[in-house]
């Protein structure tokens, strides 16, 4: 095997177009596969990354507001235990001994108690 540049440029020259064509589309063809490969892991990458941020948020977010959380599905639990369905608009009063159970398991500093309007 010689070495020699012009020996190596005489033999480059003397190669048929399709042979250097053919190379140059298989060459093309695997720089793409590979950027498409690298923007495949580029995507999923930052789907992991997205649903991490969301466990993360709704970890804390709930741990946070737990308490309000449970507050508030047992408010709208009780009253379609009794009442069935009432959709999103019709409200009715809580019985006292609900409110009283609530009150006393979910003790909390800010309510005060009902006060009707006059």
């Amino acid at each position: 095997m010689c070495l020699n540049v012009w020996v190596l440029q005489v033999a480059y020259y003397q190669l048929s177009p399709s042979i250097i064509a053919r190379v140059c589309i298989y060459v093309t063809i695997i720089v793409i596969i590979m950027i498409m490969i690298m923007i495949i892991i580029k995507i999923i990458i930052v789907i992991i990354i997205i649903i991490i941020i969301i466990i993360i948020i709704t970890f804390f977010h709930c741990s946070l507001f737990k308490k309000e959380i449970q507050i508030y599905c047992i408010q709208v639990t009780d009253p379609m235990r009794c009442w069935g369905w009432l959709g999103l608009i019709v409200r009715v009063v809580l019985p006292a001994c609900a409110v009283k159970k609530i009150s006393e398991t979910f003790p909390s500093d800010n309510y005060t108690g009902f006060h009707p309007t006059l």
